[in-house]
């Protein structure tokens, strides 16, 4: 492993012959509800598919998922400048049921999570008891 840490690469740049050092990811909406008429449970996942190396697994996370990792990593990383905007929360339920509004949330945590990896890849923070790593399960 290098002594630097992990670095992740963009989808596009990465692959299996770089090492375990180098990982990167791709995120999809979960399954949706059985049942359309309750609304409140489609898209209520998103999936998370981390490779590293030649190794690649499925991490499922919800948005308070997110939600709470944004907050650990603000207040532990504040130097990172400017911090990637986090997709709001919607304050209106049935707006979670629109297909628009979901597709775009997806967007937006795709481009924050990238946003983040980015920028704590070149500062060299990928690496010890980064919570980001322990949040996407990566091995060290």
């Amino acid at each position: 492993m290098s002594r630097d840490g992990l670095k992740y690469f963009q989808p596009q740049m990465f692959s299996p012959r770089y090492g375990l050092q180098i990982f990167t990811f791709s995120m999809t909406p979960g399954k949706k509800a059985e049942d359309d008429s309750c609304c409140s449970l489609q898209w209520e996942t998103y999936t998370i598919q981390v490779k590293q190396g030649n190794v690649e697994w499925i991490v499922v996370k919800r948005f308070s998922d997110f939600l709470t990792l944004h907050s650990i990593l603000q207040e532990k990383y504040s130097t990172i400048q400017p911090f990637p905007l986090f997709p709001p929360k919607t304050l209106f339920p049935e707006l979670f049921c629109s297909q628009k509004f979901m597709t775009n949330r997806l967007n937006m945590l795709n481009i924050y999570l990238e946003n983040i990896l980015l920028s704590m890849s070149s500062k060299n923070l990928l690496q010890g008891q980064n919570p980001l790593l322990e949040w996407l399960e990566l091995k060290l």
